[in-house]
């Protein structure tokens, strides 16, 4: 559909255009006129800021510029219609512009509706994706305290775990330490143990020894009473002899 606004019918100046002749697209010097930017602040103005410039909606690679720039370097797009009407039909800006909605408003007082042309439909895709874009953004910064400090927890957990690791690893070692000297102990304890029973078992020995010896002594010592007691009768009857010797005497000079 293609309608003329005869309230919109302007005396404004041929917009600016650039070469319609792509085939040699490689080869073309895209160059921005002077009163191209003051179209571009003034369209701004008026729409607060709303309106952009298609080409800013696009990102493309260096070696493609000058087409994107034949393509998408002259056309607004606008929220609405009435944004639209307004940045198209001022008599500073005079520059075609496109709605969401995908209808073409032309300086020259042409509508144009309906089927929405290719280039058209991307931009508006373009424009959803960027406003995709900056919600993402927006909820982003808006995050990125929480995932800052959610990082930061992260980091001093780690640091706590990696601190815990090594005080486990140090006392993994000191446990392996205390057995290894248990075990030693253990062992030297052993070793104590056996040396007081021998000690007590040579000590039971000595005992029976004394024992023994002891009554060895007592027998000694009864054969040395006995030993006395012979000597003293021996010497009593060596005595007694002597004294029947002399009455034997006595009674021979009766």
């Amino acid at each position: 559909m293609q309608a003329l606004l005869p309230s919109a019918r302007l005396s404004c100046p041929p917009p600016q255009t650039l070469p319609t002749d792509l085939s040699n697209v490689g080869h073309l010097d895209v160059l921005w006129p002077l009163n191209f930017f003051r179209q571009l602040t003034v369209a701004s103005k008026i729409s607060g800021d709303s309106a952009k410039l298609a080409l800013h909606l696009v990102e493309y690679e260096q070696d493609v510029c000058r087409a994107i720039k034949f393509v998408f370097g002259n056309k607004l797009i606008c929220p609405d219609a009435r944004t639209t009407k307004e940045v198209t039909f001022d008599q500073k800006v005079c520059m075609k512009s496109v709605t969401q909605d995908g209808n073409i408003y032309n300086p020259s007082g042409a509508l144009s509706g309906g089927s929405k042309p290719s280039t058209l439909g991307i931009l508006i895709k373009v424009q959803e994706l960027k406003k995709v874009e900056g919600f993402l953004k927006d909820h982003q910064s808006k995050l990125e305290p929480d995932i800052s400090k959610k990082k930061s927890d992260i980091n001093k957990s780690s640091t706590t775990v990696k601190t815990m690791q090594r005080d486990l690893q140090g006392i993994e070692m000191e446990t392996e330490q205390f057995a290894s000297e248990l075990e030693a102990a253990n062992r030297e304890a052993e070793e104590t143990d056996q040396a007081v029973e021998l000690a007590r078992e040579e000590h039971e020995g000595w005992k029976e020894k004394l024992k023994q010896a002891k009554t060895k002594q007592a027998k000694l010592k009864l054969i040395g009473e006995l030993d006395s007691g012979i000597l003293t009768v021996k010497h009593k009857i060596e005595s007694l002899g002597q004294a029947l010797k002399e009455v034997c005497k006595a009674m021979e000079h009766m």
